[in-house]
């Protein structure tokens, strides 16, 4: 497959046109955004995602009258589907979620807000599917009695639609470098499993499941075991590492992505690698904070930052007043000075670099390398969601319903990078349009 991206200025408008070759056939997908943002970009990729960011939609030339439809599981604020909307609006597909499950009451309202899925499921995944995994002869795992087992009959009945794409972020804080007490063997990572049995059900061409580039390290290769499973149910199975700061997202975040399809496609990560050459040049703090200062900001608690303690506060006031970026070690705390593996704790953000990993703990200077660039203060809620990669249109909380930062930061920290998911979305969209007759029938088991 070749595949060339291609952008263009008009005064009103950042037009992008997707040119692909496969098989000697060529397709054309145009679509655009109105130009929204005042600061001066020599690049029209930079604008197109800027726009974006600053709540535009793409609108695109082609419609098609038929919905996508989604199941997300451990959905959390539903990053991994806005990303994957957003790719395949740029191809004229609309989606619509069925379903989103997260046992996160609060990251699902947030997904609620914005999503608006039919059936929305606050409950451990393993609460509605039941199944069995056996051996056969050559010891290859395979699904056995995959059944759902809610009583509530209106799930059952949405469930038995089917869905055509399946996404999937199970819990990564066992799989995480950053939990060096239960990392590779957390119980939490058989959850991982469980979207083998989703996919049974469900039958979706496409299934995404995105999680920290060490879960293949897991002591239980769930990794490996899902991808034969699902190779068991018919499935060409396909690994692919994303890093961030290598197709434009400002932030050092790497990612792994099990993907499944029906049908033999291009590989995904041919497609990744066309997407950093978009990139030659890695964003950074700098760029994503001139695009925040652009953007209308209240006195709301979103946009600004929490509270710190006064000894965390004059470590950040020594840091902007020394121009420096990492705290002397005789100015941490005491349990910090000796043995610390983690040097960007207490740190200040390089703007001209990338930020680090946006984790649960950015509100804090102690969790990372978390102290504004150009102030004494940690991040605020917004900031963080930019440089996830969430655009400001989206909505975090109710007008007259704050659940706070230390929720909201948990939320924003643990979310699938929607401006990451978005190339996911663009991949499987050109293989729905491109396999479009081959894809329409047969969707439920």
């Amino acid at each position: 497959m070749k595949i060339d991206f291609k952008y263009k200025q008009t005064k009103k408008n950042i037009i992008q046109k997707i040119n692909i070759e496969i098989n000697k056939e060529n397709y054309q997908f145009t679509s655009s955004v109105q130009r929204k943002t005042n600061l001066s970009y020599s690049a029209p990729i930079d604008i197109w995602d800027v726009s974006h960011l600053n709540g535009e939609s793409p609108k695109s030339k082609t419609n098609l009258k038929r919905e996508v439809k989604i199941v997300d599981l451990f959905c959390g604020s539903g990053g991994f589907t806005e990303g994957v909307k957003n790719g395949l609006k740029q191809l004229g597909i609309n989606s619509k979620v069925l379903a989103a499950c997260d046992l996160d009451k609060h990251a699902l309202k947030v997904y609620e807000l914005n999503h608006d899925p039919d059936l929305s499921i606050n409950d451990d995944v393993n609460s509605i599917v039941n199944y069995q995994i056996r051996k056969d002869s050559s010891n290859k795992p395979y699904l056995e009695n995959v059944k759902y087992k809610t009583n509530n009959l209106s799930t059952v009945e949405i469930l038995l639609k089917g869905c055509d794409i399946l996404l999937a972020g199970p819990p990564c804080q066992g799989h995480s470098n950053l939990n060096n007490h239960s990392r590779g063997s957390d119980p939490r990572n058989n959850l991982y499993l469980s979207v083998a049995a989703f996919a049974k059900k469900l039958n979706p061409s496409f299934i995404a499941i995105e999680n920290v580039s060490t879960v293949l390290a897991d002591q239980k290769s769930v990794v490996y075991k899902t991808e034969l499973l699902l190779q068991n149910l018919g499935y060409i199975t396909e690994h692919i590492k994303i890093q961030g700061e290598k197709i434009g997202l400002p932030q050092s975040r790497n990612r792994h992505f099990l993907i499944a399809k029906k049908h033999k496609s291009e590989p995904a990560s041919s497609f990744i690698k066309k997407i950093s050459g978009l990139y030659p040049n890695p964003r950074n703090v700098k760029w994503a904070f001139e695009n925040i200062n652009s953007i209308k900001k209240g006195n709301h608690f979103f946009y600004n930052p929490a509270d710190v303690s006064k000894e965390n506060k004059k470590r950040m006031e020594w840091l902007i007043e020394n121009n420096e970026y990492n705290l002397p070690n005789h100015l941490r705390p005491v349990c910090h000075q000796s043995g610390t593996t983690y040097k960007s704790v207490y740190g200040r953000l390089y703007p001209e670099k990338p930020s680090v990993t946006i984790t649960t703990g950015f509100m804090c200077p102690g969790r990372g390398r978390f102290t504004h660039p150009y102030e004494a203060r940690a991040l605020t809620t917004f900031e963080a969601s930019i440089l996830q990669g969430f655009p400001s249109s989206y909505k975090f909380f109710e007008e007259d319903n704050y659940p706070g930062n230390s929720i909201l930061a948990r939320i924003i920290g643990d979310a699938v990078s929607p401006y990451m998911s978005k190339f996911i979305g663009i991949n499987f969209g050109i293989d729905f349009l491109v396999n479009l007759e081959e894809l329409i029938s047969n969707k439920a088991a």
